[in-house]
């Protein structure tokens, strides 16, 4: 089967899916909490950002996660 519709999802690559496997059961916190597990997951969260904009060559530009495409679009 040949899939054409990568503009609704594609598959993940098998090393994200180990890492977000490893992170809903070791750091599952959330980020903005001021609890050590939520401020651990927001130096997780912010490597990635850092590493997402170092893969892209993208010095001196924000990075905003955001639920999906309704939120982004708003």
């Amino acid at each position: 089967m040949i899939y054409f519709d990568y503009n609704a999802t594609a598959p993940l690559h098998k090393n994200v899916i180990k890492k977000i496997q490893s992170l809903k059961f070791e750091e599952f916190g959330n980020p903005s909490s001021v609890h050590k597990i939520g401020r651990n997951s927001k130096k997780i969260v912010e490597e990635v950002r850092r590493n997402i904009l170092q893969s892209l060559k993208a010095k001196n530009y924000d990075l905003i996660f955001t639920s999906g495409a309704t939120e982004s679009n708003n």
